[in-house]
């Protein structure tokens, strides 16, 4: 968990913001940094949810 929280504060502030402050701010904007800051968040999202239930991990 500590390790975890430090990657989400590096990722804060190499994204320059959250991930909830860019979609509702900067996608409703059309900001191209927030569109892509978003979609770079989903996509690895999505890929770490697939590798983890590859893995057999359950909740």
């Amino acid at each position: 968990l500590f390790l975890g929280g430090i990657l989400i504060g590096i990722g804060t502030r190499v994204g320059k913001g959250c991930t909830s402050g860019h979609g509702v701010c900067g996608v409703g904007s059309a900001s191209s940094a927030s569109l892509v800051g978003v979609a770079t968040f989903l996509l690895i999202a999505i890929g770490v949810a697939q590798l983890v239930q590859a893995l057999g991990v359950s909740p």
